[in-house]
């Protein structure tokens, strides 16, 4: 009877740990990556980073999401070690915003300076959504 009582309670204790923890997920997730360079230009920044695959692949912030209030981007400069990264925030499953950790001087090599004639026109969000590749 006592052995039925204590494997009652240790289920019932499993059970509650699990309502709870499940009932305190947050719907605000994020991801980082690694940029392994990142470009300046007047419609925003081009940024090159390397996926979970290890693949290199292109991601294009507009100017227009960084600023006060509710922007969906923001450029934190500095000179940590970590530098430079990005990482991008979803709510409930949909983008919400992206922060990109560059490193403050433009002379370090994480800065690049596009080729003359470079063309962005397509490339940077028209929707206010940001999509990344995962391959």
């Amino acid at each position: 009877m006592l052995k039925k009582t204590i494997l009652a309670l240790v289920l019932l204790t499993a059970g509650t740990f699990a309502a709870v923890a499940q009932s305190t997920q947050s719907p605000l997730f994020y991801e980082s990556f690694s940029i392994i360079k990142i470009y300046s230009m007047q419609e925003g920044y081009r940024v090159i980073y390397r996926d979970p695959g290890g693949a290199l692949q292109d991601l294009y912030v507009p100017i227009s999401w960084f600023g006060t209030g509710t922007s969906k981007a923001v450029l934190i400069s500095g000179e940590s070690r970590s530098y430079p990264y990005f990482s991008i925030y979803w709510l409930n499953g949909k983008f919400d915003y992206i922060k990109l950790y560059v490193k403050a001087s433009y002379d370090d090599p994480s800065w690049g300076i596009l080729p003359l004639g470079f063309d962005a026109t397509g490339k940077f969000p028209q929707n206010g959504t940001l999509t990344i590749q995962w391959h």
